[in-house]
């Protein structure tokens, strides 16, 4: 499969850029794939197994995601892992039991009082945003930083910046 784009300098290969870029940086572990099911999740789905190259997809569960979206998933890509959110340090956390929640749009529309709008886009950075690393909700998490370029900054205060501060949209 070849995706070729003819430009003045020649012809270039961009699925065989992209194969070789995957392999290039793998990381030891392999990659974390956030899975949507959506055609930009399905196509580096592909890249990844064309090139071989280690990695987990994950498909981070909303509960308001449509059901044919949740069939298709389930049906074409079976090796997907399904995340559920459980956050210790949410709301709906039981402190007497000890035990958490599921995280649901449900559950953050009722926290919230309003549901999600451009204005207020609360429910990615706990639905979608977390990158399947719940350890990074721990006050004791001393691992890779997930902020790339933000080494100065460590995720609970990342976390409690992006809750005050204002979308850009």
């Amino acid at each position: 499969m070849a995706l070729i784009e003819d430009n003045l300098f020649g012809h270039i290969d961009k699925v065989q850029i992209a194969i070789d870029r995957l392999k290039a940086f793998e990381p030891p572990e392999g990659y974390y794939l956030a899975f949507s099911g959506g055609k930009d999740s399905q196509t580096i789905y592909h890249l990844a197994q064309m090139a071989g190259v280690k990695f987990d997809a994950h498909y981070s569960v909303t509960t308001v995601d449509p059901p044919e979206l949740i069939r298709f998933i389930k049906k074409e890509y079976p090796d997907v892992e399904w995340e559920y959110h459980y956050w210790p340090d949410s709301p709906r956390y039981n402190h007497k039991s000890g035990k958490r929640r599921q995280i649901t749009m449900w559950n953050l529309i009722a926290d919230h009082t309003i549901p999600p709008t451009r204005q207020a886009r609360y429910c990615c950075s706990q639905l979608k945003e977390t990158g399947g690393r719940e350890d990074w909700s721990s006050p004791e998490f001393d691992g890779p930083n997930p902020l790339g370029g933000r080494s100065s900054m460590d995720w609970q205060t990342y976390r409690q910046h992006q809750k005050n501060c204002k979308p850009r949209h």
